[in-house]
């Protein structure tokens, strides 16, 4: 964290926009490629003022990576890249093919985790992951009202149950969720029939998991600069 710090001030004084990250196709699933950080994003996450879909990517490629060290390989990983709001809006069918590929490769899993946001821009609403990941809870970090809108949530899939969980800090409207289920249930509907499986017709949804809200004021932003450092 200390060298990544370093790097974010060096492209805060050079002028340098953006920063490059490696994955490898065992990672994501989709071929080699180069993840791309702007700076921008690095520095709204530093005064908390949103959360880029590229600092998501990074954050689940250091989840991948958490579970390979702990040896666990019963849980997948969707790239929230591939799979967002704006890549629906633009790309449906693509987004859709996206989905059913990363259902496929990961058909043997028993959780598949996807970060999502139901809208365009992004803030800081991150999720504390636990292994087992069915006993994973969310915590709401601090952050005005005028930010609450920008929101992630955590869809986790559970492909022995059939049901996605939707881990929602804020408990929004079932219905706020119908354009990414109405993507799950034509992949789900595409996925029954590519790959073996006892599979249930369509996935169950789950909503209103308790939730663990963190009291204003938690933390100074000088407290919070010092803890991403170490």
């Amino acid at each position: 964290m200390y060298k990544f710090h370093q790097l974010y001030m060096e492209m805060s004084a050079t002028g340098r926009e953006m920063i490059g990250a490696r994955i490898r196709d065992t990672d994501f699933l989709q071929g080699d490629d180069i993840l791309w950080i702007n700076f921008k994003g690095i520095y709204e996450l530093y005064q908390l003022d949103a959360l880029d879909v590229s600092i998501m990517s990074c954050w689940i490629l250091i989840e991948i990576q958490r579970a390979r060290r702990r040896g666990v390989f019963d849980t997948g990983f969707i790239d929230p890249w591939k799979v967002n709001v704006a890549m629906l809006d633009q790309y449906p069918q693509a987004t859709e093919d996206n989905l059913i590929h990363l259902l496929k490769a990961q058909h043997y899993k028993t959780f598949i985790l996807l970060p999502y946001n139901t809208e365009l821009v992004f803030t800081v609403f991150l999720y504390q992951i636990s292994f087992p990941y069915e006993h994973a809870k969310c915590f709401m970090c601090n952050a005005s009202h005028a930010h609450c809108r920008f929101h992630w949530v955590l869809l986790l899939f559970d492909l022995e149950a059939c049901t996605v969980n939707v881990y929602d800090s804020m408990d929004k409207k079932e219905s706020t969720f119908n354009k990414v289920f109405e993507l799950i249930d034509r992949a789900w509907y595409r996925f029954r029939h590519l790959v073996r499986g006892k599979w249930r017709e369509r996935l169950r949804r789950k909503f209103n998991f308790p939730f663990i809200r963190m009291r204003d004021n938690l933390i100074t932003h000088k407290e919070f600069i010092a803890a991403v450092q170490e």
